[in-house]
């Protein structure tokens, strides 16, 4: 053994995968029963119990910019779901919710600053005294609701409109075919956004066919049901500071999943430590290490290969409520030079194709670091790898089709096929 073999091993050690049975077992999930502290809430056209109080996440009001940061105290929209990630898109198009405004002034101002920003196509309802007549010309033509905002850049369409029974502005965006025109970015919206209400969370409509947002509800067409929906949704459990919980639904179809989707059955796909280390072998075959001293030639190309994963436990397969297959994963990953997340579990389903019945449904925990140089953060210390296991398998067994939620004798399509 040389003087660099050991020094070597010991770099690489944590780097590479620790062994785990690539056999897949079976397990059940528990059986469902409400939980204290739980309730249910109405996640697309499922039912999923969460920790009170109910708080999904909005969007809040930042500086508006060609690059939309996280300023609250700006003029602008922050086009992200919630602070621990996630998002929303229903028929295509991107939606988001924020959190409530204190008054129409300020979100009317805030649109009114965009449309002086950028040369786009644009239509408001009002405006400063010197354009109110062409603006209320455009308003009427169009039938624009109050403080609602439309506008297309390009091939892409933004619409923003202020909803007074909660006070939320909510935003659609989304690419439009072809090179795009306001008329058409006009139809996108006459088509799905007369469907829309608001809801408080904890409550929905009681047999109507539709898909739930966090703070609203989106009715299906006449005689259709709306194929493609992604919601995905993080919350934290009082219970479980340092756990970041997430359930998403999906359409399974390349239109709502993009390079996430997979034609293979769940029992089929690889795992996400099998992926990362095809990776890692292509990232190591590519490498040319540095000329010059061995230390150089070592640190040159030791991290081509570098693995997040670090450990992982055996592939369980378990049956949600709407009857799909679905796996269960859990792995440890390396902290602080790759990653900042110490472990993660997930249980998910592939989804049928193009099926609003049976999307595809991921429940995954993600267990918080505690960052010493920030103390407010102690308390995300994460419970043991087992015990976020047992509460993956809880909020998973509480996922279930909400009665109602989809007409039997509805076709499925995507409502805006021919429109967008």
């Amino acid at each position: 053994m040389n003087r660099w073999t050991l020094p070597l091993l010991l770099l690489l050690a944590p780097l590479l995968g620790a062994c785990g049975s690539k056999e897949a077992s079976e397990t059940a999930l528990p059986e469902y029963q409400p939980k204290e502290g739980w309730t249910p809430e109405c996640i697309g056209r499922h039912l999923v119990d969460v920790p009170e109080p109910i708080d999904l996440g909005a969007a809040r009001l930042t500086h508006m910019g060609m690059s939309w940061n996280e300023n609250e105290h700006g003029s602008g929209v922050e086009k992200r779901s919630d602070p621990l990630g996630g998002g929303i898109t229903v028929a295509g198009l991107n939606l988001l919710e924020t959190v409530p405004l204190q008054d129409a002034q300020s979100f009317d101002e805030i649109w009114y600053r965009a449309d002086r920003t950028y040369r786009i196509d644009f239509l408001r309802d009002g405006g400063p005294s010197s354009e109110r007549a062409e603006r209320e010309k455009q308003t009427q033509k169009h039938q624009l609701p109050d403080h609602a905002y439309i506008w297309r850049h390009k091939d892409t369409v933004d619409f923003s409109t202020l909803v007074k029974a909660d006070m939320r502005a909510r935003i659609l965006f989304g690419k439009l075919s072809g090179e795009g025109s306001l008329q058409q970015a006009r139809a996108v919206v006459d088509q799905l956004w007369p469907r829309f209400s608001t809801r408080k969370p904890g409550e929905w409509p009681k047999d109507k066919a539709g898909i739930c947002t966090p703070y609203g509800f989106i009715a299906d067409p006449e005689g259709l049901t709306e194929r493609d929906q992604s919601i995905s949704l993080a919350f934290v459990s009082p219970q479980h500071p340092g756990l970041k919980l997430r359930v998403t639904i999906t359409t399974n179809n390349p239109k709502t999943m993009g390079v996430m989707h997979s034609p293979l059955p769940i029992d089929q796909r690889p795992t996400p430590w099998e992926e990362e280390a095809k990776w890692a072998k292509e990232r190591r075959e590519k490498c040319r290490p540095q000329q010059g001293t061995a230390s150089r030639d070592l640190f040159g190309c030791a991290f081509a290969g570098a693995r997040d994963i670090r450990r992982w436990r055996d592939v369980q397969f378990v049956k949600l409520a709407d009857g799909q297959v679905a796996r269960l994963l859990a792995y440890e990953n390396n902290t602080g030079l790759l990653g900042d997340e110490a472990y993660t579990v997930e249980i998910e389903t592939a989804g049928e194709p193009d099926s609003a019945a049976a999307p595809q449904i991921s429940v995954s925990a993600s267990a918080y670091v505690p960052n010493p140089e920030k103390p407010e953060t102690a308390s995300r210390k994460p419970p043991p790898l087992d015990e976020a296991i047992a509460v993956v398998k809880i909020l998973a067994a509480s996922v279930r089709p909400r009665p109602g939620a989809i007409r039997p004798d509805a076709a499925v399509r995507d409502s805006l096929e021919g429109v967008r």
